[in-house]
């Protein structure tokens, strides 16, 4: 007979991760770096936002004075 063990156990229940253990940590961390990422990233589009809309009222407010000049 072969005594090879089975890559999935017959009869055993899989073994879940406690809360100490590492992988939850990481995983734990995975989410926190996404959610300074996603911060991030929206505040980059806020300021892109604001300098999109700065810059458009320039150039109006410079093509007004133009005109009146």
């Amino acid at each position: 007979m072969n005594d090879i063990k089975n890559k999935y156990p017959i009869g055993e229940l899989p073994q879940s991760a406690s809360p100490s253990s590492p992988i939850v940590d990481e995983i734990a961390e995975k989410k926190k770096n996404q959610k300074k990422s996603l911060i991030k990233m929206g505040a980059m589009g806020i300021l892109t936002l604001i300098l999109l809309i700065f810059s458009s009222m320039h150039m109006q407010i410079k093509q007004m004075t133009a005109e009146t000049a």
